[in-house]
């Protein structure tokens, strides 16, 4: 079975190709503008694969929010756009989860920045969402345990909020959303229509 995923939540795109669980393709870089190159690199990536069309995949994963604006709905109108009247699985995928993906350790915490003066967080036990939810900055030292592993694609929208003892992650690109993780989290992944796919950009607070 032939999965394909894709994010576009932060300012860097994110495509894999999945056979079953196996990911056999992944593709990460940092457009100049998404809607520009977005078709053309699904175009390379099925002939890289020697795919036939893009309806040949049989589930598609997609990260719907929270995250960046305007290369949020790009994504997803594509997606919309390629699979116009196509009767396919589409599973929508929180950007925060496939964040924490990047490193399963016993605490962790994703940090996406929303309309200042908010963030969403989520905060991971082994890829096992603990708690999720949008908070003011000035607050979000609070849900922050002095041993939690920091994740953030834009790190330097909130340093100054962090403990002063934080840890967060060096690597820019464990601070990216890679759409290759996505069947570490996929027990988070929800069934969506593709005519009611629409970019989520606010996070309801919820604790597991």
């Amino acid at each position: 079975m032939l999965s394909f995923a894709i994010d576009t939540s932060s300012v860097f795109l994110s495509i894999a190709v999945f056979e079953d669980s196996d990911c056999i393709y992944s593709l990460l870089f940092k457009p100049s503008t998404f809607s520009k190159i977005l078709i053309d690199i699904i175009d390379k990536t099925l002939k890289t694969l020697s795919i036939r069309d893009f309806t040949d995949f049989e589930r598609y994963y997609i990260t719907t929010g929270p995250g960046k604006y305007t290369s949020l709905r790009v994504g997803i109108a594509t997606l919309k756009g390629l699979l116009y009247g196509r009767k396919k699985m589409i599973l929508n995928i929180n950007a925060l989860d496939l964040l924490a993906a990047n490193m399963p350790l016993e605490n962790v915490i994703s940090i996406v920045p929303s309309s200042f003066p908010y963030v969403h967080y989520g905060i991971y036990n082994k890829l096992n969402r603990v708690e999720m939810g949008t908070i003011e900055l000035e607050k979000l030292e609070e849900k922050i345990k002095p041993d939690a592993m920091i994740l953030c694609p834009e790190m330097r929208k909130i340093e100054h909020f962090l403990p002063e003892d934080g840890r967060w992650c060096s690597d820019k690109l464990l601070n990216i959303p890679h759409s290759s993780n996505v069947f570490k989290i996929k027990k988070y992944a929800e069934e969506t229509k593709i005519e009611e796919l629409v970019p989520v950009y606010d996070v309801r607070n919820q604790t597991v």
